[in-house]
């Protein structure tokens, strides 16, 4: 993976890996306009796996655009976002 900012502000995309749960940033390729200071389309994405129920596993996807210096906890609750 490829940090969407330079070695200096961002050390890696990939920003938390742990059993259940993967979190990197990436450019938007969605992105077609500058938002605000997100002058590069910089984006969090998140991938967590809920086992709470282990018969029944569900892989959440959740994604963070933003305009300002706002940005999504690496960690946290796995039950919200879109199924993957």
């Amino acid at each position: 993976m490829a940090a969407p900012k330079s070695e200096k502000e961002l050390p890696g995309a990939l920003e938390q890996a742990g059993k259940y749960s993967l979190t990197f940033q990436t450019i938007d390729p969605l992105s077609q306009t500058e938002k605000g200071k997100n002058k590069t389309g910089a984006m969090r994405v998140r991938y967590c796996l809920n086992n709470s129920n282990p018969t029944n596993e569900v892989l959440w996807r959740q994604e963070l655009r933003w305009e300002e210096g706002i940005s999504m906890s690496a960690r946290g609750a796995c039950d919200r976002g879109r199924r993957s």
